[in-house]
């Protein structure tokens, strides 16, 4: 149910100054339209999800009476954090969603189309990646350049990995989860499946958000209590640029078991951290103290 479009259906205008300066009493007639909309939804078996509030205060209001509310914000921030590449605004608003009971916030995945919302591709300007071809002993670096279609995989991974960790609902978008046609799962689909799995087998979306990291300028970490015990972590690189991220969470890499293909904890400085290895556009997630944690110590 897309509330914004009901707020102020019975609201003279003159008795509201702004869109953005309304009131809640300004949006009771959306409220009120939701209420019965939710009461319907739930004589019928389901559960109603309320889109697009205006502020955290409306969303707030609209948890009486729906039983989720997309994140306020949510998206625009994860834009501008990827197209900015820093993650501080992002997690300002993370730690703002602790004030609101996150069990009960849906989060979206950016679409992949959105010329909005979409980050800027890395094979863009001075950054343009060649094709995927060997470097003979002729050439000066001998390394072996990622295609463009690794690095998109990776990017629109990307745009999945933040609302996959978090508790409450993901609001993944099938575009970025399928090839073209719909019969098959595209790269980044693959890169998610074992994040996804444990999202399921570990109650992730009754789980509590309890801290959120930033490494570096670029980088992000969120921490997920389990409901059954234990954690999954999160970690973005919103850079164009690899990154060394060093988590201090107080666990070693011994206690942590990555669900992401190709990425793995190694030791930090500190006993009580550990570091990983992000390429570009980079997102990983991890789990510690679970049952999916083989080595994890309680």
């Amino acid at each position: 149910i897309d509330v914004s479009a009901l707020a102020g259906l019975d609201t003279e205008a003159t008795n509201s100054s702004t869109a953005s300066g309304a009131g809640v009493a300004d949006l009771e007639p959306a409220l009120s339209a939701l209420g019965e909309l939710s009461r319907t939804v739930h004589r019928c078996g389901g559960w109603s999800l309320c889109l697009d509030p205006v502020s955290p205060d409306m969303a707030r209001e609209a948890l009486k009476v729906a039983d989720f509310v997309e994140a306020p914000g949510f998206a625009k921030a994860l834009a501008l954090a990827l197209q900015g590449g820093d993650a501080k605004g992002l997690r300002d608003l993370l730690e703002e969603y602790k004030k609101l009971d996150t069990r009960a916030l849906a989060f979206p995945a950016l679409k992949q189309e959105d010329d909005a919302s979409k980050p800027e591709r890395p094979d863009q300007g001075d950054a343009r990646p060649k094709d995927r071809t060997d470097a003979g002993p002729g050439t000066k670096s001998g390394k072996i350049p990622e295609s463009r279609a690794e690095l998109e995989a990776r990017e629109d991974h990307l745009l999945l990995a933040l609302p996959c960790g978090l508790p409450g609902l993901a609001l993944l978008d099938a575009r970025l989860l399928l090839r073209p046609g719909g019969e098959a799962p595209s790269k980044a689909a693959l890169h998610l499946t074992q994040a996804l799995e444990a999202r399921s087998r570990l109650d992730l979306g009754t789980g509590r958000l309890v801290k959120t990291i930033v490494p570096s300028q670029s980088t992000l970490a969120t921490i997920v209590a389990l409901p059954a015990g234990g954690y999954m972590i999160t970690v973005l690189n919103l850079s164009r640029k690899p990154a060394q991220v060093v988590i201090a969470t107080g666990l070693g890499p011994d206690a942590v078991t990555s669900l992401t293909p190709g990425v793995q904890a190694t030791q930090a400085s500190s006993p009580t951290s550990f570091a990983l290895s992000l390429k570009a556009r980079q997102a990983a997630h991890l789990v510690a103290g679970t049952g999916l944690s083989a080595k994890a110590k309680d």
